[in-house]
């Protein structure tokens, strides 16, 4: 199979990208030729990108692995509430926070996103699902009144935490809840411009006060080697 693929390289080079070099599993050593060194240079910074990807870009996960990430948070024990999920994305962890909540419950997924926003439906596991496009770091948010934040991978695109934890409070009951589930590393990259370790995460929630945080979950990640954890915060 990989000779024919070589075969059809040789004799018609234009019809062929890096992209359908990848799909064949073929390396850089399949692409001869002294004029293909610049496409050998595209396949390894695309390699090397899919590689380096975290897991929520590698591999969607599963409903039932974010149901996981999130179980014994101590939701499913509440009566109707009000949640937010920020940077919702295609809302798998939206859907898994509505399989926890009470009957009857509201969750309102904001991300910037319009297209992914439009596959999470309105209604789950008889929880209802108001979707909001923008930017969840621009407060105020277009709802108000929660009970809960959920903040699936997306807390480590904001810059300054601490203020931007101060500042959802306003807009969330003083028996609030966080749900955060972030990869626990320290390195940046173009897709964790910020951060949040399971440390630091620690050290921002205690000192806003929060009088309750508690590791959930833990498992593995393609990113960096650094495993991702799901933590429930609560201010009771």
């Amino acid at each position: 199979m990989v000779e024919e693929h070589r075969f059809k390289l040789r004799r018609k080079r234009s019809s062929w990208s890096p992209f359908k070099i990848l799909a064949w599993g073929l390396s850089p050593k399949d692409i001869d030729g002294e004029r293909n060194r610049w496409w050998r240079g595209v396949y390894a910074l695309l390699e090397s990108m899919l590689v380096s990807m975290p897991s929520c870009y590698a591999a969607p996960m599963r409903l039932r692995d974010a149901v996981d990430m999130l179980s014994d948070s101590g939701v499913e024990a509440l009566e109707r509430t009000t949640w937010a999920d920020l940077g919702c994305g295609g809302g798998t962890f939206t859907l898994a926070l509505a399989e926890l909540l009470t009957a009857g419950s509201t969750i309102h997924a904001m991300d910037l996103d319009g297209a992914a926003l439009r596959r999470i439906p309105a209604v789950h596991s008889d929880v209802r699902i108001a979707t909001h496009c923008g930017d969840f770091t621009n407060q105020p948010w277009p709802f108000t009144d929660l009970d809960g934040i959920l903040m699936a991978n997306s807390l480590h695109y904001v810059e300054k935490p601490a203020p931007f934890i101060r500042a959802c409070e306003s807009q969330v009951k003083p028996q609030r809840r966080f749900l955060v589930v972030e990869y626990d590393t320290d390195v940046r990259s173009r897709w964790v411009p910020y951060p949040v370790s399971q440390t630091r995460l620690n050290a921002l929630f205690e000192r806003a006060g929060y009088s309750s945080i508690s590791v959930l979950r833990t498992r593995p990640s393609v990113y960096r080697r650094a495993p991702l954890y799901a933590v429930s915060i609560a201010q009771l």
